[in-house]
């Protein structure tokens, strides 16, 4: 079927090409503010879509990649559920003729090691990964997931490959050749016999000698491990045989290897697997990002790589030049705060807009709100500035919130109390202040040693201090030393210089100066993110964490319950669970009930007190596809999820509409995210949020703090979403006049 299309000038435009059924499916689902979106994508090479949860912009995203049809493999980097599970689940269920490919867990029926097939999915063995990535250059185009955390681990894999594959992994040579790829099929071979090498000298050195040779050994073997087979070398007309390239990144690994005695037992090892021989060089590994395979990357919940400093972030930021479509995805694009905005933006338009300067960021749109010794600690963003960056990035960005597109919602939130005895309160008090006080003490150590140095670099004598160091610079280079030994031979010479020369008087009056008060002033900010606000939140949820060794008196008391020793306090909030449950399925509630919890302790113990309260097939989400699939089906009553790991992409909203939180998280990206598994396309009830609360703790602060960070977050994506709101306001105009909801 082809359609006519009229043109400015009146002349019939040349008949379109009917779409593919599976496409004219997808055409007809998506909302029109859902092909706007997809618009915007489709006339930028770098886009944001900031959309609210449950708002489908997976499937945005996918109409637009069939629009585009982009030559090439796709990455899709997210966090892991969305990854292993909605981004395959949406591409089947709408049959779209792409080849997905997980690279966190094994496909269906994958068969193991001994042959056999898998009961069900697992997680990719190390090798496997490898393998999957390695293939990457050879396969025929098609989407790849990762989860975030295993992004890193990806670009490493490709950038430092060395010379590119001719045949897939596993595929040999006919003529029985010993070539690159077949060496590399024979990595797992190789190493394991250069471990029995080891092993076997090892046993033949004097007894003496074994420790110290099995730390070596293993350090050589751990280097090995992590080493590429990068490049074979042609034998030389005079006889020589052909030479393995081993390349480590690691400067001081690949030193270790390089030893002769090293090369000369992988020479022995590689020789004997493969029955040819052969000679060994080591290199430190270079990066070539012109191998990166992926011309187009969506980036799903790219809030995840909102910190610049982070591995992931430096990654993403490394191969964006050879990245030549970047889609970002997001519902909450700054849970905590405006200042989180530029790492996202940065990695759409590498600094175009925003600059290349995170620093220069801060300094232009915020004010210091915190400083501490010097040090900005908290920035604040005024409205006006606020106003101005939304419209800075305004071309690169397009929200739509899904509360304009009538989802069923939530019912009115529940807030349970679990009281305290007049002695837990006591207990509490004590408990809080010891815990203060170890945090304080731990800074005035900390700021003291910190005004000692400072103050000693300060008063030393800064020639003799560059002499030193151009002394030490001299020397290492004459030594042969590579970049990271020479840094740390100059920085010894600057401290022995600094010691020498430094006014130890001065010093240890400025050590004397610094006041518990200084360090409280340091120490509290970091405490309320950190150790105190977790002492204080273990007490509330009924346990907190021993530092106990295993050898320990009580140990074994303390892990009666869990793995890690934890002393018991009371079980006011697993009482509450308990309490929630009963009523709910006595009353004859439908659906399962899904609770997040903050502490490990609490899984374990309420998977406990459940099962004895007669709830046996409670559980918890162990972030494969059969056990969403399980829950939605209603085979699970219960099931127990950390925010963390199951906050992000999971359609939980057709196994229930209940929410239980034990103690709530300090992150709002988690805290929006995680009823949101709920409240989503197809969620036929209102969702019901029950949260509970140990009166008299620091539990009762946490909705106000939470709160008060999604009023920027709130602002930011109402500014973006402005030019959408005819488009929304008629689609919900046309669902109205239908009588149906949006999300049927």
């Amino acid at each position: 079927m082809t359609a006519a299309l009229t043109t400015m000038a009146g002349t019939p435009a040349p008949p379109q090409p009917a779409l593919p059924a599976w496409m004219q499916i997808i055409e007809d689902k998506l909302k029109p503010f859902q092909k706007r979106v997809r618009d915007f994508i489709l006339t930028r090479p770098a886009s944001a879509v900031w959309m609210g949860m449950a708002s489908g912009k997976t499937l945005v995203t996918l109409s637009a990649l069939s629009y585009l049809r982009e030559p090439g493999h796709i990455l899709v980097v997210a966090p892991r559920n969305i990854a292993v599970s909605t981004w395959p689940e949406e591409v089947f269920d709408w049959e779209i003729p792409l080849r997905v490919t997980s690279l966190n867990i094994t496909p269906p029926g994958m068969r193991g090691k001994n042959g056999r097939l898998s009961k069900g999915q697992r997680n990719l063995r190390p090798d496997e990964f490898k393998a999957l990535v390695d293939n990457t250059a050879l396969d025929r185009p098609g989407i790849y997931t990762v989860g975030s955390d295993r992004f890193t681990d990806l670009v490493k894999r490709i950038i430092y490959a060395g010379e590119p594959r001719v045949r897939p992994v596993g595929h040999g040579r006919d003529d029985g050749v010993v070539d690159l790829d077949v060496l590399r099929d024979s990595f797992g071979k190789i190493e394991q016999g250069f471990a029995e090498l080891c092993r076997d000298r090892r046993d033949h050195a004097p007894e003496s000698d074994r420790g110290a040779l099995e730390d070596e050994h293993r350090e050589i073997g751990s280097a090995f491990a992590e080493a590429r087979l990068v490049k074979l070398k042609p034998g030389t007309a005079s006889g020589a045989a052909p030479t393995v390239v081993v390349a480590h990144r690691d400067p001081k690994k690949a030193k270790l290897l390089r030893c002769d005695q090293v090369r000369t037992d992988l020479a022995t090892v590689i020789t004997a697997v493969t029955g040819q021989v052969f000679r060994v060089a080591v290199n430190v590994a270079k990066a070539d990002y012109s191998r990166w395979p992926f011309p187009t990357v969506i980036i799903d919940e790219a809030q995840g790589f909102k910190n610049p400093q982070s591995h992931r972030w430096k990654a993403m930021a490394a191969v964006r030049p050879y990245v030549r479509r970047v889609i970002e995805l997001s519902g909450t694009p700054t849970p905590e705060g405006a200042h989180e905005i530029w790492p996202q933006i940065f990695l759409l338009d590498q600094g175009s807009t925003l600059g290349t300067s995170y620093t220069d960021h801060l300094t232009t749109w915020f004010i210091p709100d915190q400083t501490v010794l010097n040090q900005v600690t908290r920035w604040e963003i005024s409205p006006q500035n606020e106003a101005q960056l939304h419209r800075a990035i305004s071309h690169l960005a397009v929200s739509a919130e899904n509360s304009e597109l009538n989802l069923i919602g939530f019912a009115s939130p529940i807030t349970h109390l679990a009281p305290m005895t007049d002695d837990l309160s006591r207990a509490y008090e004590a408990f809080g202040r010891d815990a203060l006080l170890s945090v304080l003490l731990t800074g005035l150590s900390d700021l003291r040693r910190r005004a000692f140095d400072d103050t000693m670099v300060a008063t030393a004598d800064m020639r003799a201090v560059i002499e030193a160091e151009n002394a030490a610079r001299e020397q290492a280079r004459g030594a042969g030393l590579d970049k990271t030994e020479t840094e740390e031979m100059v920085a010894e010479a600057r401290r022995q210089a600094v010691e020498s020369t430094g006014d130890r008087t001065r010093a240890q009056t400025a050590y004397d100066a610094v006041t518990l008060d200084d360090a409280s002033a340091h120490q509290i900010e970091a405490a309320n993110g950190g150790v105190l606000r977790n002492k204080l939140l273990q007490f509330a949820a009924g346990a907190v964490y021993l530092d106990l060794d295993k050898d320990d008196d009580g140990y074994a008391a303390a892990t009666v319950m869990t793995t890690r020793p934890v002393l018991i306090l009371h079980s006011g909030k697993f009482d509450k669970v308990v309490d929630i449950c009963h009523q709910h399925f006595a009353s004859g509630g439908e659906g399962s009930i899904l609770i997040a919890y903050r502490f490990d302790f609490e899984k374990t113990i309420l998977l406990h007190r459940l099962r004895q309260a007669g709830y046996p097939g409670a559980r918890e989400y162990n972030g494969m596809p059969d056990t969403k699939k399980a829950w939605n089906r209603g085979e699970i009553p219960i099931m127990l999820v950390h925010p963390a790991s199951a906050g992000h992409g999971l359609n939980l909203q057709f196994g229930g509409h209940t929410l239980i939180w034990t103690t709530l998280p300090d992150s709002n990206e988690h805290f929006g995210q995680t009823p949101a598994r709920l409240n989503r396309l197809g969620q036929t009830r209102p969702v019901v949020v029950h949260t509970i609360l140990t009166e008299g703790t620091i539990d009762m602060y946490m909705p106000g703090a939470l709160a008060d960070k999604q009023a920027s977050q709130q602002r930011l994506m109402q500014a973006t979403r402005s030019e959408l709101k005819p488009v929304i306001a008629s689609a919900v105009a046309e669902v109205n006049c239908a009588g149906a909801s949006l999300y049927v």
